[in-house]
């Protein structure tokens, strides 16, 4: 989940040239309602967009949604420790912006090949 169009596309372009099944969500809104539809090997999702990531991850927590495989993007300093309360959610993983499409490319062969992309900015 991003609400930064240039980086949804270059996600989704990079996930249709590797085959990847993906997903897009331009807000948070729209990316948890994604998520509560329909299973996903990796969630990326911004922390700073309409109805933020961490909104995301309370109702996600509200929900009792536990063993996601969520990787957080921040243009923040915040590190994997400020998601300790979202673990059994699933957060594994904290990128900082800007990101290297080679490096989405290691952490979606990591969790697998269908990917939910929702970033916003």
């Amino acid at each position: 989940m991003d609400n930064n169009h240039d980086i949804l596309e270059a996600l989704s372009d990079y996930c249709y040239l590797q085959s990847i099944e993906c997903e897009v969500a331009n807000d948070g809104l729209q990316g948890l309602s994604k998520i509560e539809e329909k299973e996903y090997d990796l969630i990326l999702l911004d922390i700073e967009m309409p109805y933020s990531g961490f909104d995301v991850l309370n109702q996600l927590k509200k929900q009792g949604v536990i063993n996601k495989n969520i990787v957080v993007i921040t243009a923040t300093s915040l590190k994997i420790n400020d998601f300790s309360d979202y673990y059994e959610v699933g957060v594994k993983e904290v990128l900082s912006k800007p990101i290297q499409l080679s490096h989405i490319g290691k952490v979606i062969t990591k969790y697998g090949r269908t990917f939910k992309k929702s970033l916003s900015s």
